[in-house]
């Protein structure tokens, strides 16, 4: 649901400071609690945030048919699909829906610089094609053109030493 400004009680300011023709304090903060309480019990839809300090979720994140948890991100195509892997992320799990029989795609996996850090990439049906990336300086190795099983999966360990993604499985 999008909450237009409409719905909102706009407070009056008044023409010019102090004049005396804008809402008393009290008036004003009535209406901001009765906005922030419209907002609670409707929820918005926001389409472009930007954020220059850390966001704590208390649950799972939907996007674009994915769904991002810490540890994982799960995606459910109906088609061909090019993913980034989030920096905290351990297994990337791909079940297309529809009529999809097999796909192919395109993960690009974080840079990062925890030694040790491993992604394992899966599907429910054949993926023909995966091609995996390292961001940045990261690079893959061996090269991206491979190809999963239906159930299979596929993982990448990340070397800090060599700064790059082997696959080890």
């Amino acid at each position: 649901m999008t909450i237009s400004t409409q719905t909102f009680l706009a407070i009056n300011v008044g023409t010019t400071a102090n004049d005396g023709t804008g809402d008393d304090l009290r008036t004003a903060f009535i209406k901001v609690n009765d906005n922030f309480q419209y907002m609670g019990n409707t929820g918005f839809n926001a389409k472009n945030i930007n954020v220059t300090g850390s966001i704590e979720i208390a649950g799972n994140i939907l996007t674009s048919g994915a769904e991002i948890n810490t540890g994982y991100q799960k995606y459910s195509p109906t088609a061909n699909i090019a993913v980034t892997a989030n920096v905290d992320v351990s297994r990337i799990i791909l079940t297309p829906t529809g009529t999809v029989v097999s796909f192919g795609a395109n993960i690009t996996l974080p840079n990062i610089t925890t030694d040790g850090t491993t992604i394992t990439i899966s599907s429910n049906i054949a993926l023909e094609h995966l091609a995996v990336y390292g961001q940045w300086l990261s690079s893959v190795s061996p090269g991206a053109n491979t190809a999963i099983s239906a159930g299979g999966s596929a993982t990448y360990f990340y070397s800090s030493a060599d700064v790059k993604w082997y696959k080890i499985g």
